[in-house]
């Protein structure tokens, strides 16, 4: 359970992987030396604040009040509110949420009364939502997220747009609800077209993959955060790419890939530390410490617990997950046998919970005793107010409910019949809406027993099949046995395959295109290293995001998936374009596969020739939808599919 725990915790938290230093950095601290005017001066020096999440809050502390004090002694009103700006970006870093709160709400009060809309509306506000993240006031987050979005729809910024969107989702994700997070996440995708944008925000991907692991589709979480990893290292963003490794090192630990998982905590963490953020460190080495506990290396676990109590000492701070650094701590003691140190963290933790509880309680009670005064002052005079009222009330009210009843029981009468036609009817209907409730049910459990007997059964014997098959060296046997033995595997593998493609429609009443669109990523994304002279890529328009029942999603997901194998084998084209548009006021969707290839030639590639392309054929035929082979004016083929119109 506290592994599981844990995982969740440093899931949803920022990570990073790194430069020492980033080449960034060193650019702008090096504009600042080349600076030979004021003004210059304090524009490169405000330039180098907004590289904050890539290096210490004490370093951010001196460049934020050297700013401060240039822009007082310029009058420049705009880079004073910048620089505290900064100093609550420094206080935020520091863990000191109140005061970072009380700051930055200044700030943009003081920048949106004096200045129009601009880039540096959406950095006040991200810092705002990241406070309100961090204090987890989930409803709060959720209106500023909402005000933001209408904000920047209103000034048509898309990065702010995609800003806000990705919050929403972020929001929906604390609440664990998967699949409203994933909707939000894919509508800031589509806004974040621009690779500029993708870098920015890199972090989407993290939580995209964050999302289907916990909707538990491995390889699109694996997937994800490998864009998350890229995207970062490109922006030499040194917080997102920590956030990147901890999640991807996460996956590697649940997925048994150890040697993957432990180089990445520790990369992990050795950038976390150049940043300087203690609160996100604590974190990170109670999740590495941990991941040692969990694989049978207590001491090494040990150590990094206590490096981070130390820290925590000398930073003066009490932090909110300490709890989880005692808890991780005390799991190491327990797997390393000194169940002495074991009771002694638990009495430490309890103390810590208790101190904590105290300081809460005080506080709720005092609240509630204000409140039991003011309510009692109103309660005496409201029984004052009805003293003086209550004959006037009986009397009239004695009146008035005798009309109420003379008139009750007229209309009873009249209703009478009415009632006794309709009582027959509603009975009809219920009948029928419960037997069709009883089908949808029957129906809804047996797809996921299917699901789950694929996965259990077969999944368990294929994943046990290719488990043996590695462990048998090639090289121990003749070279006819080692060619069987690699087809065994092969196959295995391949089963396993086809399982996790099955099981993903299984699981759903329904798919969206775009949905079906991130599975035929994972697709290529699987078979790409078998081709690499070949490029493959996935163009999405899709305005809106149709619903289909898992049958049609299944049957949508095979086409393309052929489309794409015969694409490979037989058009000898060195690119292929899966593209999905769908458009509003009842245009439909459409959906194609296009290569650069020789075309098609009659004789030996044609609809009716072969199984795949009648298979393609009759999944259509049988969805309702209409497939076309095109030859392309500049060569290679295109396969459509699309709805029928009736």
């Amino acid at each position: 359970m506290l592994r599981r725990l844990l995982l969740w915790v440093c899931l949803v938290l920022p990570v990073c992987t790194g430069f020492a230093q980033t080449r960034l950095i060193e650019k702008l601290r090096a504009s600042i030396d080349a600076a030979t005017t004021a003004p210059d001066k304090l524009n490169a020096t405000l330039a180098f604040c907004d590289a904050w999440e890539s290096y210490s809050p004490d370093t951010l502390h001196k460049y934020a009040h050297a700013a401060r004090q240039m822009a007082i002694d310029q009058k420049n009103a705009r880079a004073i509110l910048l620089a505290d700006y900064y100093k609550a970006a420094w206080l935020f870093q520091a863990n000191k949420l109140d005061s970072a709160m009380k700051v930055i709400d200044e700030v943009i009060a003081g920048y949106t009364t004096a200045f129009k809309y601009d880039d540096t509306y959406l950095k006040l506000y991200g810092l705002r939502g990241n406070v309100l993240t961090r204090t987890a006031r989930m409803d709060e987050l959720m209106a500023h997220n909402f005000e933001l979005l209408k904000l920047t729809t209103q000034h048509r910024d898309t990065l702010g747009m995609a800003r806000a969107t990705l919050g929403i989702g972020n929001v929906k994700l604390k609440l664990k609800s998967f699949d409203e997070a994933l909707e939000w996440y894919h509508n800031a995708l589509r806004i974040m077209q621009n690779p500029l944008y993708k870098r920015k925000l890199s972090f989407i991907y993290n939580n995209i993959a964050i999302t289907f692991y916990h909707l538990s589709i491995q390889d699109s979480a694996e997937f994800y955060v490998k864009q998350g990893l890229k995207y970062s290292r490109e922006d030499e963003n040194l917080t997102n790419l920590a956030n990147s490794l901890f999640v991807y090192g996460g996956f590697m630990a649940e997925f048994n890939r150890l040697k993957e998982a432990e180089a990445s905590f520790k990369e992990g963490v050795e950038v976390r530390k150049q940043i300087g953020d203690v609160y996100y460190l604590i974190n990170d080495l109670a999740q590495l410490a941990l991941f040692y506990a969990n694989n049978k290396e207590p001491q090494k676990g040990i150590a990094l617990c206590k490096e981070g109590l130390a820290l925590a000492i000398a930073n003066g701070q009490t932090y909110s997950n300490m709890d989880v650094l005692y808890e991780v701590l005390g799991k190491n003691y327990l797997v390393a046998g000194d169940y002495k140190s074991y009771s002694e963290i638990l009495n430490t933790q309890l103390k810590l919970k208790d101190s904590t509880y105290r300081i809460n309680t005080s506080e709720e009670i005092a609240e509630l005793q204000t409140r039991y005064e003011v309510q009692k002052k109103e309660n005496t005079i409201i029984q004052q107010e009805l003293d003086l009222t209550r004959k006037n009330y009986l009397l009239y009210g004695s009146i008035v409910l005798s009309i109420v009843i003379l008139a009750a029981g007229i209309m009873l009468f009249r209703n009478y019949r009415k009632r006794q036609r309709l009582q027959l009817a509603m009975m009809l209907a219920e009948e029928k809406r419960s037997a069709a409730n009883a089908v949808k049910e029957a129906s809804e459990q047996e797809r996921v027993r299917i699901a789950a007997d694929l996965h259990d059964n077969l999944g368990a014997y294929a994943a046990s099949m290719a488990s043996n098959l590695d462990s048998i060296q090639l090289g121990e046997v003749d070279s006819q046995n080692a060619n069987v033995f690699r087809e065994l595997r092969n196959n295995s593998m391949s089963i396993i395959s086809q399982l996790n493609d099955t099981i993903w429609v299984l699981k759903k009443d329904s798919l969206s295109l775009t949905a079906i669109s991130d599975r035929i990523k994972v697709f290529i994304s699987r078979i790409q290293p078998s081709y690499p002279g070949i490029e493959m890529d996935v163009k999405e328009d899709i305005d809106v995001d149709y619903q289909l029942s898992s049958a049609h999603a299944f049957h949508l997901y095979r086409v393309l998936q052929e489309a794409i194998n015969n694409a490979l084998k037989h058009s000898k084209g060195k690119k292929i374009l899966v593209s999905i548009c769908s458009g509003g006021d009842n245009a439909g969707w459409k959906v194609s596969v296009s290569d650069n290839g020789q075309g098609m030639v009659a004789r030996n590639v044609r609809p009716d020739g072969g199984n795949g392309l009648a298979n393609m054929q009759a999944r259509s035929r049988e969805a309702g939808w209409a497939i076309e082979w095109m030859v392309n004016n500049d060569g290679g083929t295109t396969v459509s599919i699309s709805p029928t119109t009736n």
